[in-house]
């Protein structure tokens, strides 16, 4: 080590400013500093040493950043950032946890990547920030990729906040099969105050349009060769009376009008003759009440969506605030 890497060695073990353990790398050629944990009421600047090839080949921010000129009547100040511990590039608003997981992505081989949704929610957030289309694709693969547990709240979240448009109607339809009692206070924020209004609404609708079909109990539709009319028109209104408001409001598993109309198209019916069960269940498919149900869902998506117009928060090249 010459004695100027021992000169800024010293430097940056003393006081609050700390070279990170892995991504201080000694043929690095742009130096970052950013706030870490607090240590005895003081900010702790975190340092990375990182190589400005592998960033701009992979970033357009960085890539910008990199090619901006210093004209000869800059300072010293500005001719010497990122180039000494003295005077990092600062990443203002980026915390450590996330920065270290992009690094990881960016520098680590893929068996060496964490499959945890945190990991993934990290590159998501900075690829997005920073606009790097691989860590995008990447993340946005395996957070859905099968058999990973991803909570629709959390996906509502990142889609709303990262404009993975395709990810807000798969969330709103998880969102929408949950009972309003199963979501805590923390997935009430991640759904935020627009989501979590337009899913009530939504629910409220198919409530209404389930209550609809308890309450209404349906003419039979009698086959012509039917020779038990009156039995046929008495089970027909029995069977729903007694059966189908139960399965519309069951406290635990609510049945929709699609697995409602399906069960009754099997299902065994005393009295009830096949051919005039046959008929009366295919009258009600045409009736639209399984597709009324489908349209308030799809109506609700609809709304969601016209919010999906403002871009995701991006970094700016434009100075940052310095660290102190």
């Amino acid at each position: 080590m010459s004695q100027s890497d021992s000169e800024h060695a010293t430097t940056a073990a003393s006081g609050n400013v700390v070279r990170h353990p892995v991504f201080y790398f000694g043929d690095g050629s742009a130096i970052f500093g950013l706030k870490s944990q607090i240590s005895r009421g003081e900010p702790i600047v975190m340092l990375y040493k990182l190589h400005s090839s592998v960033l701009g080949s992979r970033s357009a921010f960085f890539a910008s950043m990199f090619s901006l000129p210093r004209g000869p009547d800059a300072s010293s100040q500005v001719l010497s950032e990122g180039q000494v511990d003295e005077n990092p590039i600062g990443l203002p608003m980026i915390s450590q946890f996330d920065f270290d997981n992009l690094l990881t992505y960016f520098y680590k081989g893929p068996s060496e990547h964490p499959t945890t949704n945190e990991f993934l929610v990290s590159v998501l957030s900075l690829s997005t920030f920073f606009e790097i289309k691989d860590g995008r694709t990447h993340a946005i693969s395996q957070l859905t990729r099968p058999g990973n547990t991803f909570p629709p709240a959390l996906q509502f979240q990142l889609a709303r906040c990262y404009r993975v448009d395709h990810w807000i109607e798969p969330a709103f339809r998880k969102l929408v099969e949950m009972p309003i009692e199963n979501l805590d206070m923390y997935q009430m924020e991640q759904i935020g105050p627009h989501g979590f209004f337009q899913l009530v609404q939504t629910k409220e609708r198919l409530l209404h349009v389930r209550r609809q079909l308890a309450f209404h109990i349906p003419p039979v539709v009698l086959d012509g060769d039917c020779t038990t009319p009156a039995y046929c028109t008495h089970a027909w209104a029995c069977e729903w009376k007694e059966k189908v408001p139960r399965m519309l409001h069951h406290p635990d598993v609510p049945c929709d009008a699609v697995s409602l109309l399906r069960a009754l198209e099997t299902a065994t019916i005393h009295e009830l003759c096949k051919p005039c069960q046959k008929l009366s269940v295919t009258w009600l498919w045409g009736k639209g009440w399984s597709t009324d149900e489908e349209k308030e869902i799809e109506d609700g998506i609809a709304e969601l969506m016209t919010l999906q117009t403002g871009g995701p928060v991006r970094a700016k090249t434009e100075e940052s605030e310095p660290i102190p």
